[in-house]
């Protein structure tokens, strides 16, 4: 089929499911002015204009940053402020199809208040809400991929994570995965115990930035220590009243996927996955042994202590 008959029958789908879309994003236009007084735009993957919402507004005059607002929503999987030629700003939200892209809905041209809203501005806050509000309402109105954009976010919050967690192991001078092992497995034992699954993937970052640089070079080495860290993992959890026969079954079968495990990314992940079903043992089993719940009344008391 010839290169210029394909773009053709490219355009006319697209064309065809923005028609389809055009009454549900009307009414998302009309709700989303009535709330924020902010009219918006339904754009393709180009940045151009398909169709106003009511009431019509003159556009930013730069389908680029349109295009960017779109692309950058769909990377971070939120909106993300884009500046418009004027100094004003503008956001998105990815229309989508499943997981195809065929444009998105922008918010452009509002102005910015340095402190409190007023006089047709937004305070910096009322922006952060007003985009927020944009996102939930192309989700609620089925106008964007929410599972492919929360998963987006998680991967955002976990590469932030990392980043943390290579800044503060840049501030400290470990000689050795020992040394780092010695230094953070009480900590990582005691979030465990306690159920805390935040603190326990805190930790977890840091001790696995720090094995993967002093390990790259052997990976057998490095599986050791990770098998190391579940085990551990796993008796403090039974500690903390797991049941030991659930934990024991499932880290069999998965012990036998560590072995075929060969990227770090896939360890990693198998990693965390470990940690989740610890976690989950503990929370599944209500009957803590008298250890951990004379631990969790000793916390209460010293974090209470002041207080009359």
């Amino acid at each position: 089929m010839p290169t210029d008959q394909i773009q053709t029958e490219f355009a006319y789908s697209t064309s065809s499911l923005f028609e389809g879309i055009k009454p549900r994003f009307l009414a998302l236009s009309r709700e989303y002015f009535g709330i924020w007084r902010l009219p918006l735009a339904l754009v393709d993957t180009s940045g151009a204009v398909i169709c106003r919402g009511e009431p019509p507004q003159p556009d930013c005059g730069s389908t680029e940053v349109r295009k960017r607002a779109v692309e950058e929503s769909l990377r971070w999987g939120e909106p993300s402020m884009q500046l418009c030629p004027q100094g004003r700003v503008a956001w998105a939200v990815p229309v989508m199809l499943n997981a195809e892209v065929l444009g998105g809905i922008v918010a452009e041209n509002v102005l910015v208040a340095p402190e409190e809203s007023g006089r047709g501005a937004l305070s910096a806050a009322d922006v952060h809400r007003a985009a927020l509000d944009l996102l939930s309402m192309a989700e609620g109105a089925n106008l964007t991929n929410a599972a492919l954009l929360n998963q987006r976010r998680r991967e955002t919050r976990l590469e932030s994570h990392r980043a943390e967690a290579i800044h503060e192991l840049k501030e400290q001078i470990y000689r050795s995965i020992r040394e780092i092992y010695l230094v953070e497995e009480p900590a990582l034992i005691s979030a465990v115990k306690r159920g805390d699954r935040r603190a326990a993937r805190e930790i977890l970052n840091r001790v696995l930035v720090g094995i993967y640089y002093f390990g790259r070079e052997r990976p057998s080495l490095l599986k050791s220590f990770v098998l190391e860290l579940v085990v551990t993992m796993s008796r403090s959890a039974v500690e903390a009243g797991a049941d030991p026969s659930e934990l024991l079954g499932a880290n069999f079968s998965t012990f036998a996927e560590l072995a075929g495990i060969d990227a770090e990314e896939a360890l990693c992940a198998w990693l965390v996955s470990m940690l989740e079903r610890i976690m989950d043992a503990i929370k599944s089993n209500q009957q803590y042994p008298s250890s951990v719940l004379l631990g969790a009344a000793i916390k209460y008391m010293q974090d209470n202590l002041h207080e009359e």
